[in-house]
């Protein structure tokens, strides 16, 4: 008698030679035969790169709006320590036995990029480039420029001992200086009064 012996390989309707077994498991695990086509492919693609890019575009901006705020922060800082320096009567070497405990911050509409601090020397309470020491400058961030200046287009902000008092543009009443910084998409204003107050708007 022939002995029977039994097909694995059944006859797909599609006539493709699937073992029976991995066949059922497909169907119960919700598998399919049919791919992604390609515009499926191409939308999931294109979703993909809007949403980084948002991510990305956010994330920049973020990033130069904490490089503004950083910048308007700094300025501050460097307006108190001219006011300190002159607190303390700390002095600064004018040239032989000149010197001077007066010191200021200089701001020029042609310097988008940077200011200065100095020593006044000659007592005009302004910065005067030949007379007057240079300190330090100070550069902002590429991104971060001066954009407006107020209360002229160019002047200085001077600390005299011992209380100290606080020239603005040659004024020590009344005036009321405005540095605004921007990043091209927002602003933040420095402001300093004749009282010495220093403010980030």
């Amino acid at each position: 008698m022939p002995i029977y012996k039994p097909n694995t390989n059944l006859q797909i309707a599609n006539n493709s030679h699937v073992p029976f077994r991995a066949k059922r498991a497909a169907a119960c695990l919700g598998f399919s035969h049919a791919g992604f086509t390609l515009i499926e492919l191409l939308t999931v693609v294109s979703i993909v790169f809007i949403l980084s890019s948002v991510v990305f575009a956010d994330w920049r901006f973020g990033e130069k709006d904490l490089e503004l705020q950083r910048a308007a922060h700094q300025l501050s800082q460097d307006l108190a320590k001219a006011r300190e320096m002159a607190l303390s009567a700390e002095e600064a070497n004018c040239g032989g036995s000149s010197k001077s405990n007066n010191f200021g911050i200089h701001f020029e509409s042609s310097w988008p990029d940077h200011y200065i601090l100095f020593a006044d020397c000659n007592g005009n309470h302004q910065w005067e480039s030949g007379t007057d020491v240079l300190l330090e400058t100070v550069y902002l961030k590429k991104s971060i420029e001066i954009s407006s200046l107020s209360p002229a287009s160019s002047f200085s902000i001077v600390f005299i001992p011992p209380d100290p008092i606080v020239y603005i543009n040659t004024q020590s009443s009344s005036t009321l200086s405005v540095v605004t910084l921007s990043n091209g998409r927002r602003n933040r204003k420095v402001k300093t009064n004749t009282t010495g107050m220093i403010e980030v708007d």
